[in-house]
């Protein structure tokens, strides 16, 4: 535990991904958390400590959370089960990634694979 009795989260993300740039500033964790948002394109050695781990930014964002490493569909459910619902994009979120199953081989591959679209699009490389 660290100071006010918070735990440290910290959420790497694609900073070029609308995806996962609109559900960074959704996600409300910052009353039980200690919370560092990043743009994983800012981090680039820290990514590839990441990736030689077998945590590749291009697959899904990273979170770590009081030092354990979350990735990709298990990150987002991670984020869901600790964020505090509150608005009505939060509810179908949060009853998107419920559960895990669906997150995980449904809605996150498509999710991924339009991200991997619109980079292509906007004629940015993965990271």
């Amino acid at each position: 535990m660290l100071e006010n009795n918070k735990n440290k989260l910290t959420i790497y993300y694609d900073g070029e991904c609308p995806f996962c740039r609109e559900y960074s500033k959704i996600i409300n964790l910052k009353s039980k958390y200690i919370v560092s948002i990043r743009n994983a394109r800012d981090y680039s050695k820290r990514m590839k400590i990441y990736c030689n781990q077998g945590f590749n930014i291009n697959e899904g964002m990273i979170v770590v959370l009081n030092g354990k490493v979350s990735h990709g569909a298990d990150a987002v459910y991670l984020i869901n089960e600790l964020s505090i619902k509150s608005s009505s994009k939060d509810r179908v979120l949060g009853l998107l990634s419920k559960n895990l199953f669906v997150l995980k081989y449904v809605f996150y591959p498509i999710v991924k694979f339009i991200r991997k679209v619109i980079l292509i699009f906007k004629r940015r490389g993965q990271f």
